[in-house]
């Protein structure tokens, strides 16, 4: 399992498991959740969708928060998807933020 010097100082390994299991949760392989926390952006994007159900409590900027990563993930890059076709890593990087937005958003994204 890859584990960041620079995490390890920052993050205690307890937490760093919370993050690993919330990602086996939405069906995201060993290899794949690896190679993507590699990526200090990717890194960072994942904890701040882990951190934002457990710390923001209030529906109404719940509802606002997905509406907008809606409107980002599901509208936008959808639409201009011919700039990603022949780039794998994009694919495989949007792929990767599908199964954690499908499992933790989509409960409100459906409404």
């Amino acid at each position: 399992m890859y584990y960041p010097i620079l995490i390890k100082k920052i993050i205690p390994i307890d937490q760093i498991i919370l993050i690993i299991n919330y990602l086996k949760d939405c069906g995201i392989g060993k290899e794949n959740r690896d190679n993507k926390l590699k990526n200090s952006r990717i890194r960072q994007i994942t904890y701040t969708l882990y951190l934002f159900n457990i710390i923001v409590s209030s529906d109404g900027v719940k509802r606002n928060v997905n509406h907008e990563i809606s409107k980002l993930f599901y509208g936008r890059i959808i639409l201009n998807r011919k700039y990603y076709t022949n780039n794998e890593l994009l694919k495989s990087i949007y792929q990767y933020f599908d199964k954690i937005i499908e499992k933790n958003y989509k409960e409100i994204l459906d409404k």
